[in-house]
Parts: C-alpha cells; structure tokens; sequence
C-alpha cells in the first residue's frame, strides 16, 4: 500500500531514511513557534509540505506530509481530537463538511488530521471555517466515465458516483471507534489532473481535484498506483487519509 510520503514523490524505506529527510527539512524550513515547542515547515513549489516537529528542547519528534490542495470546503467545526498518543504536537478537528445552517450539521462528520495542529489553539469552537483538505490516495480505482463507473456494478448496489463515508469514525461493525482516525472511503469525479514532480527527489506524484457528495477535495496518489494521470470527468474510488489546514490560518 502506499504511504502517506509516496503520495508526494518521497521513496521512503527505513526509518533512517525516515530521519534522514526529516532532518533536511528541519534545516531548511521555516519555524512556527507553539505552546510545546516548535513546526518546521519546507514546501517545494509543487506543493509539497513537510512538517517537522521539535519539542521545547529542540529535539525533532515528528514529521508529517501535507499538500496544498486548491479546492476550498466550507465546514461547520465542532472539536479538537489531541494526537498525544503519537506526540504532543499532533492533532486533528472534528467538522461536518458543507454545514447547512448550524454548525454541527451538514453532509455528513468526519475527522482530517491537521500538520499544524497547535497553531490553531486560538480558534473559537464551534465555528464556521474554510478549509483546504487533501485526501492522500491508499488504495483508488479509477473508471475512465460515469458511464464506465456504472458498468462495474453488475446487479449489485447502484451507489452514486459521488459519495462519502468517514470511515474512520466507525469499527467495521458500524461501532463508533473510540478514537476517531482522519481516513474516509469515498467516489468522486476528477475536475482537474496533474503530474507533479517533486522537486527534491525528482519523482513524480498525481495531483487531483475531485467533486464528491459534500465539497471538492484536493486528492494527491503515488505515481505507481495509476496507470496513467486519470482525465477531467473520470471518476475515481478508493479509500484515503486526509490532511487539512483552514483558510484562516495564522500568518504564514
């Protein structure tokens, strides 16, 4: 399956190599400075982002990936989920996407995990907010036409071309997990497509933007999961993992 930082032309196979990238990021990042320590932010012009954690001592602790998506999704935010488990810097929100009149109503829930998570601690909840997600590809089929999508189907269940299912907010027996988890299920029809290069180790990625029930997303694949760069008006399932900042962000 691919990872998170194969979705953006990294070729990551051990965790030396793991620290070895997070340590050249650090050096030529710029600093964010939070409650518990510091984000480090490299982007590349593609749009690729790095975010590397350091706690008050400045030893580097983490590093997330991140993509900034252009599609903007208007979302109704209602909590803060703490990623302590992994370190004190990772966080993600809990929204509805598309609210419809009240905050906490709309399409539908889900989680997205947020690479700046602490710079947000001064936001209100719940609110209104506007948000850029990218929705990183794990497993995705692509069909070349609604008509093709269609076709797959058989006599089974006739499920829309656009549609979305937070799966990480429920266990495989429909229970609420315990821990919500920024990973979704979701069919969409391709609005735009790229090939991207990774302008620090020169490999290529796949950048979408993609309408589904409830918004547009910004959804980003390893190269060697497709074929060839799905076209405008293809549709796309598959499940991800998705990562998000809001518009209103602090200052960059």
């Amino acid at each position: 399956m691919p990872s998170h930082l194969s979705s953006l032309g990294f070729s990551i196979n051990s965790e030396r190599e793991f620290n070895d990238l997070m340590g050249l990021a650090a050096r030529n990042a710029t600093e964010f400075r939070v409650q518990d320590g510091l984000y480090l932010r490299w982007r590349c012009p593609s749009g690729v982002e790095l975010w590397v954690q350091a706690n008050k001592a400045g030893d580097l602790i983490g590093m997330n990936p991140h993509f900034d998506a252009r599609p903007t999704l208007v979302v109704g935010c209602i909590g803060r989920e703490l990623r302590g488990n992994v370190t004190v810097l990772d966080g993600a929100f809990y929204a509805w996407a598309s609210p419809d009149g009240d905050v906490d109503n709309g399409a539908y829930p889900f989680v997205f995990d947020c690479p700046d998570f602490q710079r947000y601690d001064g936001l209100s909840l719940p609110s209104i907010q506007t948000a850029r997600i990218t929705a990183f590809a794990r497993e995705l089929d692509v069909h070349v036409s609604r008509e093709a999508y269609y076709s797959t189907r058989g006599d089974g269940p006739r499920i829309p071309e656009k549609f979305f299912i937070p799966s990480g907010l429920f266990t495989p027996d429909c229970e609420s997990t315990e821990i919500p988890s920024a990973h979704a299920i979701f069919t969409g029809r391709v609005l735009s497509s790229a090939e991207l290069v990774n302008t620090l180790t020169g490999l290529p990625f796949v950048a979408l933007e993609v309408e589904t029930y409830g918004g547009t997303y910004g959804v980003v694949v390893d190269a060697g999961l497709v074929a060839q760069v799905p076209a405008p008006d293809s549709i796309i399932s598959g499940s991800f993992w998705l990562s998000g900042r809001f518009i209103e962000s602090p200052a960059d």
